[in-house]
């Protein structure tokens, strides 16, 4: 993490003289970061700019060269992630019933290794917005880990 923060802040001076940043411009970019880490939606900024998709390209590309297809696709994890989602066996409500403009929604998969066999007991970790688009822990109006829950893969993954 250290030689990744040199290199960011290393190629930011670059950047200040590539474009021959001013300081109103400079400080305008600093304001919408702080603005963007006060609200808790900095993280939107990695996955808005693809940043996240790209990490998951190279990824591919290596298990690729070492010859690991199949099984499960990698998804994007994203910037609304919460660890610590209640955890249920095969199946599970995940709201808190308070959205009563909501619409259920229902969801099936497996998770398989690279040979196609289902995973018993692997964890499905899954997040939602609520009708009005926000989701839990970062919208206070909603209850804790709503639309959040861990599904643990029955023998048929």
């Amino acid at each position: 993490a250290k030689q990744i923060l040199h290199r960011l802040l290393s190629d930011l001076y670059r950047l200040i003289d590539d474009f021959d940043v001013s300081p109103e411009e400079f400080w305008s970019s600093v304001s919408l970061l702080n603005a963007l880490g006060h609200d808790t939606q900095f993280g939107l900024l990695s996955p808005g700019l693809g940043f996240d998709h790209y990490l998951d390209m190279r990824q591919d590309a290596i298990d690729a060269e070492a010859k690991r297809v199949g099984g499960t696709p990698r998804t994007i994890e994203g910037p609304l992630y919460v660890a610590g989602a209640p955890e249920a066996e095969g199946f599970a409500r995940m709201d808190d019933g308070r959205d009563t403009d909501g619409e259920t929604m229902w969801l099936t998969g497996q998770v398989r290794d690279v040979d196609g066999t289902p995973i018993a007991g692997a964890k499905v970790e899954i997040w939602h917005a609520d009708s009005k688009g926000g989701y839990s822990f970062f919208d206070p109006s909603q209850s804790e880990y709503n639309l959040r829950r861990t599904i643990v893969t029955d023998a048929e993954g």
